[in-house]
């Protein structure tokens, strides 16, 4: 006989509140001023994740006048619950609630960036673009806080992408001329 006792999930929901991937490039970036008002009150996390993404377009460059062309941040709000009982009885009632960030940048431009594959094994490949994993995003729309996550999620993926975008020139110089010229990144 199986055991009763046993725990199981009853409900068991998640959802994504929004993957908002708001990617902006040097060819297609619109200011506010450009965009057409809404009809109603944009929601807070939306506004500081385009007030981030546009200052960060503006004001990110290196020495040598590296610029990201391509920016996109995704939040995933993701709420779960989940209750375990047996024999009818309800044991325990939980519920969760999670923010996480990902922040897609790219250096160089449309026929060649830092997502370029390396030949050779070093550079992980088109996926090592992405560092350090998701980010956590604070509940409560509190805009200091949801700023620096962004900041310092953003700060890493560029100094990452421009290390990597370096690595990718010299890779292309030092070894023989590849076969697929396709371009890394389609407008």
């Amino acid at each position: 006989m199986k055991n009763e006792d046993s725990g199981f999930f009853l409900l068991t929901s998640s959802f994504f509140l929004g993957w908002l991937c708001l990617g902006v490039t040097l060819f297609g970036q619109t200011s506010a001023a450009d965009r057409p008002p809404a009809g109603g009150p944009q929601d807070p996390l939306i506004q500081i994740l385009v007030e981030e993404l546009e200052h960060s377009m503006r004001h990110l460059t290196t020495e040598d006048s590296s610029k990201p062309y391509y920016l996109s941040y995704t939040v995933t709000d993701v709420t779960s619950a989940s209750v375990r009982g047996s024999l009818g009885a309800v044991h325990r009632s939980d519920g969760d609630r999670a923010r996480s960030l990902d922040v897609d940048l790219r250096v160089g431009d449309y026929s060649l960036d830092n997502t370029h594959q390396i030949r050779g094994g070093g550079g992980g490949g088109r996926s090592s673009r992405t560092v350090g994993g998701a980010a956590s995003v604070a509940l409560d729309n509190d805009p200091a806080a949801i700023k620096n996550a962004l900041w310092q999620s953003t700060d890493r993926a560029f100094k990452s992408a421009v290390e990597r975008f370096q690595r990718v020139k010299t890779d292309l110089k030092t070894t023989v001329e590849e076969e697929n010229k396709a371009h890394d990144f389609s407008r």
